[in-house]
């Protein structure tokens, strides 16, 4: 929540989520430029698609994803590169750190008890679905969901 102040937390998010996008791609982006050739792959969540209570900071980064990923895939384009935003629901992965450091957030963000939410195994496999299209097609996004998640 953003009344519960976490700056260290906060600070890691921006850190991880949007620092590292910028030097992820800065590392590859010129070679593929160069190449007229190539392939970036970046995870944002559906959080970069529409604001969520008590994930404000980490909606805020995937918002960032979005759009320098969208304005990258504008500018390479000519250049033959692609650019895809995979946008993943609910995975399986750190929520008991989560409910430790914000109990509240976490509750008010975490999925039902029923839902089978996707495994790192699925998005795994959107990717690979992205960057496996002819040279001809581009997929530009993917919100990769459980069936019972609404957006």
């Amino acid at each position: 929540m953003m009344t519960s102040l976490h700056e260290d937390d906060w600070d890691k998010m921006v850190d991880v989520n949007c620092k590292g996008l910028l030097n992820g791609i800065g590392a590859v982006l010129g070679g593929m430029v160069e190449r007229k050739k190539g392939h970036i792959v970046n995870i944002s969540s559906d959080s970069g698609l529409k604001g969520f209570i008590g994930v404000s900071v980490y909606c805020g980064t995937k918002f960032f994803v979005e759009g320098v990923t969208e304005s990258m895939r504008q500018e390479v384009a000519k250049h033959n590169v692609k650019v895809t935003t995979i946008q993943p629901g609910f995975v399986a992965l750190d929520g008991p750190e989560r409910a430790q450091k914000d109990p509240e957030a976490f509750a008010l963000c975490s999925p039902p008890a029923d839902l089978e939410v996707l495994q790192p195994e699925n998005i795994a496999q959107a990717v690979l679905y992205a960057v496996s299209q002819p040279s001809f097609v581009a997929v530009n996004q993917m919100l990769v969901q459980p069936t019972g998640q609404p957006l």
